[in-house]
């Protein structure tokens, strides 16, 4: 969709987004098998947090691919959602 320009930004791209190389995914991973304790919970990230839009937005640029700023209201997306999966 992005290709075609037809990308659509719901709630303006807005929400957070935390994100983990995958190396240090790896690494974590590893650590928490040798350490096992059982019914522990494990919060992996890059300790940054950063807007949706801003996160894709660099990804696709770096592919020569730039989305734009259309967006849609998050409860309209929610409410056509709702309506593709009724039928």
């Amino acid at each position: 969709m992005s290709k075609e320009g037809k990308w659509v930004w719901i709630g303006g791209g807005k929400h957070t987004l935390s994100t983990i190389h995958v190396d240090n995914l790896a690494a974590a991973v590893i650590a928490a098998i040798q350490n096992f304790r059982g019914g522990q919970i494990y919060y992996l990230t890059h300790g940054e947090q950063r807007p949706l839009k801003t996160f894709f937005t660099e990804i696709l640029r770096a592919e020569g691919i730039e989305v734009g700023n259309r967006h849609m209201p998050r409860g309209l997306a929610l409410l056509i959602a709702y309506i593709v999966e009724f039928l």
